[in-house]
């Protein structure tokens, strides 16, 4: 029978896989950053995205091949070992009932369940408070048709311009923007929104956020920014591209970023740059480069072949990975 109280162990080796692997793959992506950034946005927004997705997913898969290994472990041919061995604690589901007596472990699991649930939750509110805002927002404005689709013009005397909606994204920009804009850095603004929503930036970024509550709390964090940063450059290029003007679009970020913005609602990704982001936005579009698709491509297909090949190993050494985590953990 599965003893319930083994389950600390394999929470605490869930915790260590990934936060060691979240580590190990955001100091590659972070300490490559200025090579990725000469590869172009598309290979920094998906280098972003594997360093926050992989280490929860590859944390799960040595878990569940452990928790595989400790239960089927005897159809394999396996003997064993727990009934003789009790001088550690052991990574077993019939045999770990001496984690409930490590209050550290206990502690541990409990303090990071918390962490997580309170995440979550926060998450859940952040988006239900976006989408009474965006009702609000839809309420007051009235349908504009651009070449970008259906616009929502809300009568705002500061300036917006952003994508959300995590189902059917939707562009809202409000009338001061709309009004200090010309009609070609207007076509490069809602360009850049509309390729946000093309790409369902909205829902990745949420389901990001959730994913890298289970990684390492700074390095998640970094990534995520790196992320945001690299999605914006790669929109500008898109719009950019679409309109055959760069300088449009250049133009647009500089006459927007003279003004006080409104701040979207959260996880909305925004046209209007800050003072931080504008210099490096617009010598980025300027400068004509490739968008890096080729370059994300193969950074792709590496982080999938590194991900199969350590899930692989784990699986192939599951005994000696179990023995070893047993006694480093059980000496903690």
């Amino acid at each position: 029978m599965i003893e319930p109280r083994g389950l600390i162990g394999f929470a605490l080796t869930f915790l260590v896989a990934s936060w060691a692997f979240s580590i190990a793959l955001g100091a590659i992506v972070l300490l490559g950053a200025r090579w990725l950034r000469s590869r172009g946005p598309s290979a920094e927004r998906r280098a972003a995205t594997y360093a926050v997705a992989l280490p929860p997913a590859i944390g799960l898969a040595v878990v569940s091949l452990l928790a595989g290994y400790s239960a089927f472990g005897s159809w394999l041919g396996v003997v064993d070992h727990c009934p003789e061995h009790h001088h550690h604690l052991h990574l077993c589901l019939f045999h770990g009932a001496e984690w409930a007596s490590q209050g550290w472990a206990v502690a541990a699991v409990a303090l990071f369940g918390t962490f997580a649930a309170v995440r979550v939750v926060h998450h859940a509110a952040t988006l239900w408070r976006a989408r009474l805002d965006l009702r609000r927002i839809a309420g007051i404005s009235r349908c504009v048709e651009s070449p970008a689709g259906e616009v929502l013009l809300a009568p705002a005397n500061r300036p917006f311009c952003f994508v959300a909606g995590l189902v059917r994204p939707r562009i809202f920009v409000s009338v001061a923007a709309w009004e200090c804009l010309d009609d070609e850095e207007r076509l490069a603004m809602l360009a850049h929104e509309r390729a946000h929503a093309d790409q369902g930036d909205p829902w990745r970024r949420s389901v990001l956020g959730l994913i890298a509550i289970f990684g390492a709390p700074l390095v998640a964090v970094r990534l995520l920014t790196l992320w945001g940063r690299a999605t914006e450059r790669l929109c500008d290029h898109r719009a950019a591209a679409l309109l055959s003007r760069p300088e449009a679009v250049a133009r647009a970020l500089v006459s927007l970023s003279g003004a006080r913005a409104v701040r979207p609602p959260r996880a909305a990704p925004c046209f209007v740059p800050g003072a931080r982001d504008l210099i490096d936005r617009v010598e980025a579009v300027l400068a004509g480069h490739g968008d890096g698709r080729l370059a994300a491509r193969r950074i792709g297909r590496t982080a999938v072949l590194l991900a199969a090949s350590v899930i692989a190993a784990a699986g192939a050494l599951a005994q000696p990975i179990h023995h070893a985590l047993e006694t480093l953990l059980g000496r903690i």
